[in-house]
């Protein structure tokens, strides 16, 4: 498992149901570029996050992760490689910082499971 913090609330803390921001750890960092149209997320019965028509299995979430303002939730390798690939086909998504090998994928659209196999967790 994966941990992806996803920034949902404003800065009120409050759920905008909306995404401008991805981390992971301090491996990849991706900020929405384009101000008041962040693409819109779903949670359903804490099994699955959808985002930009694409579902994705969730195995844990964690509100209130890491920043005050962040989502954690849980995804297996494979989900997290598609979600960044799904998520580099749009390029109002931005590579504010990370590892280079992994930047370097998720601009290609080219991140495979095995790039992010330091980041799984048990």
């Amino acid at each position: 498992m994966i941990d992806v913090s996803i920034l949902t609330n404003d800065e009120r803390g409050n759920d905008t149901g909306r995404i401008s921001a991805i981390h992971l750890d301090d491996a990849l960092e991706l900020n929405w570029g384009e101000i008041g149209s962040a693409p819109s997320y779903r949670l359903v019965a804490r099994k699955f996050f959808f985002l930009q028509r694409h579902r994705y299995d969730v195995h844990g979430i964690r509100e209130w992760y890491g920043n005050w303002c962040w989502t954690g939730i849980g995804l297996s390798a494979e989900d997290t490689a598609r979600l960044l690939n799904a998520c580099s086909k749009d390029d109002r998504w931005h590579v504010e910082g990370g590892w280079c090998d992994l930047s370097d994928a998720f601009v290609e659209g080219k991140v495979t499971p095995e790039l992010l196999a330091e980041l799984e967790t048990s």
